[in-house]
């Protein structure tokens, strides 16, 4: 195995209607699963998370007033992510756009969890390097190529 070296990892999912803790619930797992494997089996864990839910906002009031910072920020982020992983078990709107910006205008790796959805979207399918159906094939899909990216 090799060390994966400054990665920056964008995670995109659902966010609208749900509580911090449903938002966040998946980002933390995921962040705690790839630490405890990169730790078993790499020497560096150099993983930079871009996470949406670091920008909080608790009303729709405050959303719709940074509506543009907020959707600008998150554009710059997953543009500048080497991997964008994506939820793509729940619908939303944000999550579909942001995916199909990153893979198709910007050649982003998507690594995209459709969960035990029999037929995921066929647009999932297309703008998606790879599909998976649980998490940790995307944590071992990053620690098997991930030091490839830089």
């Amino acid at each position: 195995m090799h060390p994966i070296y400054d990665i920056r990892i964008y995670l995109s999912g659902p966010m609208a209607d749900k509580t911090y803790d449903e938002a966040t619930e998946w980002r933390n797992s995921f962040k705690a699963l790839l630490s405890a494997l990169i730790s078993e089996k790499l020497s560096v864990d150099m993983v930079k998370y871009l996470d949406p839910c670091d920008r909080w906002y608790e009303s729709y009031s405050e959303i719709s007033k940074h509506s543009r910072s907020i959707v600008s920020i998150d554009k710059f982020e997953y543009r500048s992510a080497d991997i964008v992983v994506v939820n793509c078990a729940e619908k939303g709107w944000g999550t579909p756009m942001e995916m199909f910006d990153a893979y198709e205008h910007y050649d982003k790796i998507v690594l995209s969890y459709v969960g035990d959805q029999e037929f995921p979207s066929i647009w999932v399918k297309e703008h998606s390097t790879e599909m998976f159906r649980n998490w940790i094939d995307i944590v071992n899909w990053i620690v098997q190529y991930g030091h490839r990216l830089k």
